[in-house]
Order: structure tokens, then C-alpha cells, then sequence
């Protein structure tokens, strides 16, 4: 019972906390099994405002760490997204580009995982990890 109590306030104290990944994405848990992916503002701040998000997976697919799963353009540049995690593509943000250019860590979510292996979340670097790496 109190191993069952931990588990569960330990992930629910997960929820909302963004992890990154060394090629500029971050993920954040929606639930224990749930996670949404975008780019960092480091990214999003390089590549300018973007005017293509090509989301190029489907509902559905399964999606490996390291995979590219987008491709975005801006007006100085195109750049691959890779995704951070293992998992099946639960939903899809056809307002990704818009959502992204708002604010890219905070609305800019590309996707949502059905996520395949939680240690690959607990591997991925903090904030302050992510910010010493830039």
C-alpha cells in the first residue's frame, strides 16, 4: 500500500515537469503513460519564425528514440525533429507551427505519446542539465 502510495505521488509530481533531450526537444508527462513532445525555446529561438511544420508521422505509428518524426521550416532554415522517447503517436497539433511560434514550450506541443518506456523519461536531461549543455 505505501509503495503503491508513492508510486503515484511520485508520478504525479512528474506531471508538468519538462525534460530535454540533447537535440533540442523537451517532453512532458500528461500522465503515467502520456507525454506531449515540442522543441525548446533554444531551438524555436535559432530557427526564427516558422512558416512549415511537417508533422510526418500518423496516429498510430510507433516511433523510436532518436526517430525524426518532423521537419520544420522557418525563414532561415529547415531542421529535423527527433523524437526523445519510444512510443505510439496517440494525437497529432495541426496548429503546431502557430502554437510553436507563440511559445514553443509552453503551447508548442507537436504530438502526444503513448509512452513505450518510462527509464527513457527518467535518462532525459533536467532543465538545469539542458542549460549547461547550451
Amino acid at each position: 500500500m505505501k509503495l503503491s502510495f508513492y508510486l503515484k505521488n511520485s508520478l504525479i509530481k512528474n506531471f508538468s515537469k519538462i525534460r530535454y533531450h540533447k537535440s533540442h526537444e523537451w517532453v512532458k508527462l500528461v500522465s503515467d503513460k502520456k507525454a506531449l513532445i515540442g522543441i525548446t525555446d533554444y531551438a524555436k529561438d535559432q530557427l526564427g519564425e516558422l512558416v512549415f511544420a511537417d508533422l510526418n508521422k500518423e496516429i498510430g505509428d510507433k516511433i523510436e528514440v532518436d526517430e525524426e518524426v518532423s521537419q520544420l521550416e522557418s525563414v532561415k532554415a529547415s531542421a529535423p525533429v527527433f523524437s526523445p522517447i519510444s512510443g505510439k503517436i496517440t494525437r497529432k497539433n495541426d496548429n503546431a507551427k502557430n502554437d510553436i511560434n507563440l511559445s514553443a514550450e509552453n503551447n508548442g506541443w507537436m504530438y502526444e505519446l503513448e509512452i513505450e518506456n518510462t527509464k527513457e523519461y527518467d535518462q532525459l536531461l533536467t532543465k538545469e542539465e539542458y542549460q549547461k549543455l547550451l
